[in-house]
Parts: structure tokens; C-alpha cells; sequence
């Protein structure tokens, strides 16, 4: 049980890391002929800034995990900037400002009537959220006795 909060972020940053490069790589993102120039540039500064960011991050959680809160804390809080960014931008920014997201490629149903869009977001984050809270919940039952 001691070593599961930090298997969790590490696992959540190491899929921070990559996940950009599987999905921001196809047909729908930088492949698609409809995007501007621009807006392909935008997205690999983006994805740049993501992949070294939670690469570092999962470097802390895997290496620098029993050193201090605040590396804890960085482990778990850069992956949960990138995937909280995500989900406000999709389903608060976009549709207030009138843009639909057309997002059919990856349409399915997870469980009940959660897409598979909604999960993939929200289930990092969420994990990356509990992982920190059982790391602190551990420390201070370790602490207490």
C-alpha cells in the first residue's frame, strides 16, 4: 500500500507524457488539411510544453518521490494542470464561446453514457488527485502512530 500513491502518479505522468503524441499526431489534429498553419504550430508548442512537463514530472514521482511534499505535489499537479486545462477548454470555454468540438472520431461509450472523450480526460486527473490524497492519508497515519 505504501509504494500504490506513487505508482499512481507515476503511471498518470508517463501517460501525460505520451498520450500527446498518439493522439495530437493524427488525421484529426496536425494530419488534418483543414487546420491553419498556425493553428498546427500552436499545438506543437503545445505539445512540446506537455511531453517535457509531465516527462519531468514522471522523473519526480518515479525518482524524487520520497524527498519532499513539494516534489509529491509537482508529480501529481503538472498532470492535473494539462488533463483540468483540457476539460475546461472542451466542455466549459468551447461550447460558451459557440464552438462545436467535432470529436466523432473517438466517440464511444465508456460506461453508461460517459464518452470516451469525458474519461480519458477526467480519468487522469481524478487519479492523479487520489494519488496524492492516499500518499497524504499514508504519511499521516505513519506519522500518527
Amino acid at each position: 500500500m505504501k509504494h500504490l500513491p506513487r505508482a499512481i502518479v507515476s503511471i498518470v505522468a508517463l501517460s501525460t507524457a505520451i498520450s500527446p503524441s498518439v493522439y495530437w499526431f493524427d488525421q484529426f489534429h496536425l494530419g488534418d488539411p483543414d487546420w491553419a498553419p498556425h493553428a498546427r504550430a500552436h499545438l506543437i508548442w503545445m505539445w512540446i510544453l506537455v511531453t517535457v512537463g509531465a516527462s519531468i514530472a514522471s522523473f519526480v514521482a518515479i525518482f524524487g518521490w520520497e524527498r519532499s511534499a513539494d516534489a509529491r505535489r509537482f508529480a501529481a499537479g503538472f498532470p492535473c494542470l494539462v488533463w483540468g486545462a483540457c476539460l475546461l477548454e472542451a466542455f466549459v470555454v468551447s461550447p460558451a464561446m459557440g464552438v462545436t468540438v467535432p470529436l466523432t472520431h473517438w466517440r464511444m461509450k465508456v460506461f453508461a453514457d460517459t464518452e470516451a472523450n469525458l474519461f480519458g480526460i477526467a480519468a487522469p486527473f481524478l487519479l492523479a488527485i487520489v494519488g496524492l490524497l492516499l500518499d497524504r492519508r499514508a504519511r499521516l497515519a505513519r506519522a500518527a502512530r
